[in-house]
């Protein structure tokens, strides 16, 4: 998904979501709104107010499309709410990622999908950078996943119906 850039990766998760709706958990400006259908139920989380005003502000006529204060531990939904749960680029940020998943996986309804990506740990130029600077990923990730990894990590949760899909830069995992 995310060689080219995240425009391309977004229009790529847009065109797995046809109706439904839709937790994007890390929504920033609240770009994947952009490419999704204009009846999707969309509502974006972000950590970030100054984003998430300036999402507010693009979408404030558009019904279908909310934007909401987010924690970094907590998902604040009912259980069985959405079709999908968005998570690009978030959970090598999270310091518990098992229990962020279970998180994701209460608020899914019962065939919900959770589309996600996250920088590939096994890439050669980050191991590369990492022998180099003598540590590995940036300050702000707390933890990388190589594929295995993460099908693992996504089975523990009880995931089924894994689909990786693995690029020299990214780890995209499709659940089901």
């Amino acid at each position: 998904f995310n060689v080219v850039g995240t425009g391309w990766r977004l229009k790529e998760i847009a065109k797995i979501i046809k109706k439904g709706k839709i937790l994007d958990i890390g929504c920033g400006f609240g770009m994947l709104a952009e490419f999704l259908e204009e009846d999707i139920d969309y509502t974006g989380v972000d950590i970030n107010e100054s984003r998430l005003d300036y999402a507010r502000k693009k979408y404030k006529d558009h019904p279908k499309r909310k934007f909401m204060k987010g924690k970094r531990d907590k998902i604040n939904f009912k259980d069985n709410v959405f079709d999908y749960v968005v998570i690009g680029e978030i959970i090598e940020h999270v310091e518990n990622p098992s229990e962020f998943l279970e998180e994701c996986k209460r608020v899914l309804k019962k065939r919900g999908k959770v589309i996600g990506s996250t920088p590939n740990a096994t890439d050669f130029i980050r191991i590369l950078k990492a022998i180099i600077r003598k540590e590995h990923g940036s300050a702000q990730h707390l933890c990388l996943f190589s594929e295995y990894e993460m099908r693992n990590l996504l089975k523990h949760v009880g995931f089924k119906d894994i689909k990786i899909k693995f690029t020299l830069f990214r780890l995209t995992p499709k659940l089901k």
